[in-house]
C-alpha cells in the first residue's frame, strides 16, 4: 500500500509541477498492520525489546517513503 501511495504522489507531483497544488499524503504505515520493509527490519534485529525493534523498523521505513516523495 505504501509503495502505491508514494508512487502515485510522485506521479501527481510530476504531472502538476508547473502549477501550485496541495498534496496531503497520510501514510498508513505506522499503524496496524505494521509493514516495515525487510531491509529496515534487519537493521534492528539485535535489539532485545521487540516493541522497540518494531518501532525502529517502522519509523525507518516511513522515513524512506517520505524521502521518496520529498526528493521529487
Amino acid at each position: 500500500m505504501t509503495d502505491n501511495l508514494a508512487r502515485e504522489a510522485v506521479g501527481f507531483i510530476e504531472r502538476n509541477k508547473e502549477e501550485p497544488f496541495f498534496l496531503y499524503l497520510p501514510f498508513n504505515i505506522p499503524h496496524y498492520p505494521e509493514q516495515a520493509l525487510r531491509q529496515h527490519e534487519s537493521m534492528y534485529e539485535n535489539m532485545k525489546d521487540p516493541a522497540r525493534r518494531s518501532y525502529g523498523a517502522i519509523i525507518t521505513t516511513t522515513d524512506f517513503y517520505i524521502g521518496q516523495v520529498i526528493d521529487r
